[in-house]
């Protein structure tokens, strides 16, 4: 997601927090460039339509046909199901670049909230496990990780070898 916000004028990625183990928990936003421009515009409406207060129904009515229907998906919630991990990229790829009618039709009315990974401090420790199990006991963690946080990797390290039974 971090290269399509780059690359496209149809993606925007902000960083809406951090996980307990201090990862960036990030949200794409993938709408239209019109949409995306006015995204801002389109979530007051969200939420004005989504708490109704001081709302009649010609206002509800007026909001909601100059809004747009913002869809959230969140992905990698267990991090031992990898399809969501590996489903994240390609639907945003997707939304973002096939130029079919269908598809400029969503992008026209929907705005697309992706999550990629909504629990990155567990994609990251059963990647760790897969990678010890395929390299016979070695832990591994991203580079990023193990310059960052030198402790959680003691800590995680630790573990691993109390629960594996003593693999390095």
């Amino acid at each position: 997601c971090r290269k399509l916000d780059a690359a496209s004028p149809r993606g925007q990625l902000v960083e809406f927090g951090k996980s307990e183990e201090g990862r960036p928990l990030l949200l794409a936003f993938i709408p239209s460039e019109q949409n995306l421009k006015a995204l801002d515009r389109h979530r007051e409406i969200a939420k004005k339509l989504a708490l109704g207060r001081g709302l009649d129904e010609a206002q509800a009515r007026a909001l909601a046909a100059t809004g747009r229907t913002i869809v959230w998906i969140d992905n990698g919630l267990h991090a031992t199901e990898v399809a969501p991990s590996q489903h994240a990229p390609e639907l945003a790829w997707k939304v973002a670049t096939d130029e079919s009618k269908a598809m400029q039709r969503v992008r026209e009315n929907v705005i697309l909230a992706l999550v990629p990974c909504i629990n990155p401090d567990g994609l990251d420790k059963v990647v760790a496990r897969l990678t010890a199990e395929v390299t016979g006991g070695k832990l591994e963690f991203p580079a990023e990780v193990a310059a960052e946080r030198p402790d959680l990797v003691a800590t995680q390290t630790k573990l691993f070898q109390e629960r594996a039974g003593g693999l390095d």
